[in-house]
């Protein structure tokens, strides 16, 4: 589904064709908060399906990488920037810097070889915090730092789930300023600047609208039964397509918020 289309279902189960009682501008907002919480679910409920590999460059003069880059307009290839009021990274050459959508959730951290291409070496263990740094294998993100528990120097690449990208500038020349304007739905609602929703979900994204619905529901009180219900049923057919997706793939316990419930999903 394009932008364009999800916001025109949204509009339809709001029963607000117009603009007389909910703006464009509105419009929007929901559905940002709305697609926000869709990726949401799928990260909750399997990690491995978003996940984005960044390679970061330690030079062995300190266990901390600053994922933030000092807030840098133009972080290098090698030493991108993930989180921050502008996380970017150059092209190869440095020419170009993309905007990237901060890192929510860090899967894993891995150590490549310095002579095959690609070749994984280690598998770093993520402890919660800096007091259990006790193994050269250790690593912890705290705040826009992440730390392993000795100095390197390597290749590593990061695995990790982010914050959607719609509405983010393209790949520009000048450098990514602090203080970007965020994703935002506003430029990509109408038919001629609608834009692809590009992130392996197209089968399930008549579940973004669902989701922005309920988000107006809460303001609109006025509850909408059989919208809410189809949600309900698309997210229980969601949470199943996730636990399935990867026959064969390792196994992971996921607990729900019932204590009593708690489920083999495949990662």
């Amino acid at each position: 589904m394009t932008t364009y289309e999800i916001y025109q279902v949204f509009r339809r189960y709001t029963d607000e064709p117009d603009q007389s009682f909910m703006s464009d501008s509105e419009a929007a907002v929901f559905l940002k908060l709305g697609y926000a919480e869709f990726l949401r679910f799928v990260d909750e409920y399997n990690p491995y399906v978003r996940l984005r590999g960044t390679q970061i460059t330690m030079d062995g003069t300190t266990p901390a990488y600053d994922l933030t880059q000092g807030n840098s307009v133009s972080a290098l290839n090698a030493t991108p920037s993930i989180l921050g009021p502008n996380p970017n990274q150059g092209n190869a050459n440095n020419t170009l810097f993309t905007n990237l959508g901060r890192m929510t959730r860090l899967v894993n951290v891995l150590r490549l070889s310095d002579s095959v291409p690609g070749q994984v070496t280690q598998s770093y263990q993520l402890v919660q915090n800096e007091t259990q740094l006790k193994q050269w294998n250790t690593c912890v993100w705290q705040g826009n730092t992440l730390t392993f528990g000795s100095q390197i120097q390597a290749n590593i690449t990061l695995l990790y789930n982010y914050e959607q990208e719609i509405g983010l500038a393209p790949p520009q020349a000048v450098g990514v300023v602090p203080g970007q304007p965020s994703q935002s739905w506003s430029g990509v609602i109408t038919q001629a600047t609608a834009v692809v929703v590009d992130d392996n979900l197209q089968a399930w994204h008549d579940m973004i609208p669902l989701f922005a619905y309920a988000q107006y529901a809460i303001v609109d009180a006025a509850n909408n039964a059989q919208v809410l219900q189809h949600l309900e049923n698309r997210k229980l057919q969601l949470r199943d397509y996730l636990m399935q997706r990867s026959f064969g793939a390792v196994q992971y316990v996921h607990q729900t918020d019932d204590p009593s419930d708690v489920s083999i999903y495949i990662a």
